[in-house]
C-alpha cells in the first residue's frame, strides 16, 4: 500500500464514516494489521452441500463441508465478482463426524501460522513478502458455531448468544447490549478449560449446556484472531431469513385477525405491483392463508424476495398509514436500510441503537411472542460495526452464489440417479 493510499484510507477513518473492513476499530488495535496495513485480510466462510453418487448401486449419499475465502484487501466493487471467492478446502461430513472439523481447521491452521509470519514469493521483479491473517469468519449460526466451538443449536444452551451470556428470559426483558455481560476471549478460554477438566460426563454436559459451548476449537489457535469479536453476525440470514419474516408474519397475521387487512387483496397487489427490471426477477410469492397459520416463522420467500417486499412494503400496507403496527414496519425498514448500507457514519450507528426499542415494540404488539435468538443478535450490531465495518461487508449472499454452483452440480447428480 502506497503512502498516497494510506494517507486516503486515514482521512476515510478519521471522517466518521464507515466504507470498510480498513475503516473499522480492529484494523487500529490488531498486531499486524496496524504495523501492516496491506497484509492479507482473509474472510473465511463455510457451507454444507449433499452429493448423491449416481454411479452407486444404492442411493449413496455424501455431504460435504464446503471452505471458500476472499480476501478484504479487494476492492468491495470488486469483491462481490463470484471470481474473487475461492474454494479453499473440501471435506466429508462422513470423516469429520468421527475426527471433527478441528482436523481440517488444524491444516488451516499451519498455513495461516506461515503467512502471519511472513511467506516470501519470487516474482519476476525480485523477492517479494507477503503477510496476512483472518479478519472475519462468515455464516449463518449453525456453520459459525460449529467451527467455533459454540452449541451449534442454540436452543439446548442456557446462553444462546456467542457475544454476550445471556438468558433466555433476560432476552425478552432487555433490548440494550449494555444490559448484557459480554463474552471475552479470556473467559471464553476458562468455561473451555472448565469442560475440559470436568470430572464426570454429567458435569461437563451441564457445563456445556450452562455456558453454551461445545469445545475449545482450533478456530482458538488462528494468529491474532479473536473468535468473540471476528465471527460477525450475517444480515441475510438475521434479517431476511429470521426477523423480516417474522415480524411481517406476525404482524399480517394480526391485521387479518382484527380484520384490517385482506390477505387476497394484499397478495394481488404483490402480484400486480409495477416492479422494476432489477427487481422483476425477485418479485415476492404470494403469501397464502396456510403460510400465516403455519407455527413456523417463515413467509416462504427467499432472501432475493425478502428483500424486495421490504421494498414495496409500505406501498401495500397503505391502509394501515398511521397505525402502530405502520410505525412498526417503518421502524423495521429502517434497520435494514441502515445495516444493509455500503457507507454508515458514527451518527447513523447511534440511529441504531436507538432503534433498538423496536425489539420493545414488538413485544408490546405481540405479546404471545417471544423475542427469537436471531432478534436479540441485533443489539450486538452497532459495536460489530465500529469493531469491523459495515455489516455488508461480511455477507453471506455472494458466498452463497459461489457455493450455488455445487449444489446445482449436486442436484444433477440426484437427477441422473433418478433416471
Amino acid at each position: 500500500m502506497t503512502a498516497r493510499e494510506k494517507h486516503h484510507l486515514s482521512q476515510k477513518c478519521s471522517s466518521g464514516y464507515f466504507y470498510d473492513i480498513i475503516d473499522g476499530e480492529l484494523m487500529l488495535s490488531h498486531p499486524l494489521f496496524s504495523s501492516r496495513p496491506s497484509a492479507l485480510q482473509i474472510i473465511l466462510y463455510s457451507d454444507e452441500i449433499e452429493i448423491c453418487n449416481p454411479l452407486g448401486s444404492h442411493a449413496s449419499k455424501n455431504k460435504l463441508l464446503m471452505f471458500y475465502y476472499t480476501l478484504g484487501n479487494i476492492n468491495p466493487k470488486y469483491r462481490s465478482k463470484l471470481a474473487s471467492i475461492r474454494l479453499l478446502a473440501i471435506a466429508k461430513q462422513s470423516e469429520l463426524s468421527e475426527r471433527g472439523v478441528d482436523a481440517i481447521l488444524a491444516r488451516l491452521h499451519e498455513d495461516l501460522v506461515n503467512l502471519y509470519n511472513g511467506v516470501k514469493i519470487h516474482l519476476p521483479c525480485g523477492e517479494h513478502e507477503i503477510y496476512g491473517a483472518v479478519v472475519s469468519i462468515c455464516g449463518d449460526t449453525l456453520a459459525q458455531h460449529e467451527l467455533c466451538g459454540f452449541k451449534e443449536g442454540v436452543g439446548f444452551a442456557y446462553s444462546k448468544c456467542r457475544h454476550c451470556e445471556c438468558s433466555f428470559e433476560d432476552m425478552q426483558m432487555f433490548f440494550n447490549e449494555e444490559n448484557f455481560e459480554q463474552r471475552t476471549l479470556e473467559r471464553h478460554i476458562r468455561q473451555c478449560s472448565d469442560i475440559e477438566k470436568a470430572s464426570t460426563e454429567y458435569l461437563r454436559n451441564s457445563l456445556k449446556t450452562t455456558y453454551g459451548v461445545n469445545r475449545r476449537s482450533k478456530v482458538m489457535d488462528s494468529p491474532a484472531f479473536n473468535l468473540i469479536q471476528q465471527t460477525p453476525q450475517d444480515i441475510m440470514h438475521v434479517i431476511l431469513e429470521g426477523i423480516a419474516p417474522l415480524e411481517i408474519k406476525c404482524m399480517l397475521k394480526q391485521l387479518v385477525l382484527l380484520g384490517q387487512l385482506d390477505l387476497d387483496v394484499f397478495s394481488a397487489d404483490i402480484i400486480g405491483f409495477p416492479y422494476s427490471p432489477q427487481d422483476t426477477r425477485d418479485r415476492p410469492s404470494p403469501i397464502a392463508y396456510t403460510t400465516l397459520a403455519s407455527n413456523d416463522n417463515k413467509l416462504k420467500q427467499s432472501s432475493g424476495q425478502m428483500l424486495v417486499l421490504l421494498k414495496i412494503l409500505p406501498f401495500l400496507l397503505d391502509v394501515i398509514k398511521g397505525t402502530a403496527y405502520f410505525s412498526f414496519i417503518l421502524e423495521l425498514l429502517e434497520i435494514v436500510q441502515i445495516l444493509f448500507s455500503p457507507v454508515i457514519s458514527l451518527e447513523t450507528i447511534d440511529k441504531l441503537k436507538v432503534l433498538e426499542q423496536h425489539l420493545k415494540h414488538f413485544k408490546d404488539l405481540f405479546s404471545e411472542n417471544n423475542i427469537t435468538p436471531k432478534q436479540h443478535y441485533l443489539i450486538h450490531v452497532p459495536s460489530q460495526i465500529k469493531l469491523l465495518g459495515p455489516m455488508l461487508r461480511h455477507m453471506c449472499m455472494r458466498f452463497e452464489s459461489k457455493h450455488c454452483f455445487f449444489k446445482k452440480m449436486g442436484f444433477k447428480s440426484k437427477f441422473q440417479k433418478c433416471l
